[in-house]
């Protein structure tokens, strides 16, 4: 069973429908809450997917997380640690104009914002984790913030790194919604494992997405690659 813990991730882990946060260009940013905390991030290895030289996506290794034979292992690929954490997206801005997005000033550049106010799975390399740890050290929980997630590196870049700013403290009405989000998604292991594939979800009238359900799949002890 893979450790829990911000603390416990080692110094340098499948496909999904739950959605997950991306940022694939410089500049791109999205604004967001931590739903779990640092002490219960869920990290386990994985391998990439690879298609000939196209990269698409990763699958969980078997050796890792189940004790099973895994045969990208046997293959010689190397595995990587995944870290893994429950998060509320409330915007998400953008670069370049797309659909559903409005034009903000900030500073000196225009961003283009996409309203988005649900939960996602919060993914990183342990290369990434050096930004989190920070703010960590600095208020001791991650439950309290708004943060703001922010890529530096083009498209393509093996040099990206992020950063994670500041943003408003929480209200406690804001914190309560965020504890009842955060209670009525499924385990934040099962989804990392693919035994969890997708979200329900239902809109409320405060703009809040809640009453979320879950379609659950099994995962088959002959099955080559659990699905996520």
């Amino acid at each position: 069973m893979s450790p829990r813990g911000f603390d416990n991730v080692p110094e340098r882990g499948s496909s999904s429908f739950i959605p997950t946060i991306r940022l694939r260009d410089n500049g791109e940013s999205c604004r967001l809450r931590f739903l779990t905390d640092y002490d219960d991030f869920f990290w386990e290895r994985f391998h990439r997917r690879m298609k000939g030289r196209e990269f698409q996506g990763f699958f969980v290794c078997e050796n890792s997380a189940f004790n099973k034979p895994c045969a990208a292992c046997s293959a010689g690929d190397k595995s990587i640690v995944l870290i893994h954490a429950w998060v509320y997206e409330s915007v998400h801005d953008y670069t370049e104009p797309q659909e559903d997005t409005k034009a903000i000033k900030e500073g000196r550049r225009t961003v283009y914002r996409k309203t988005v106010n649900e939960p996602k799975l919060f993914r990183i390399s342990v290369a990434h984790k050096g930004s989190i740890g920070l703010r960590i050290e600095k208020v001791g929980t991650l439950l309290e913030h708004d943060f703001d997630w922010v890529r530096s590196g083009k498209r393509g870049d093996v040099n990206t790194s992020y950063t994670l700013d500041f943003g408003e403290k929480l209200s406690e009405e804001d914190k309560e919604e965020m504890v009842k989000i955060a209670a009525s998604l499924p385990s934040l292991e099962d989804a990392v494992l693919g035994k969890v594939t997708s979200l329900d979800t239902e809109t409320s009238t405060t703009g809040y997405r809640k009453n979320y359900s879950v379609v659950s799949v099994s995962v088959d002890e002959d099955d080559e690659e659990v699905p996520f």
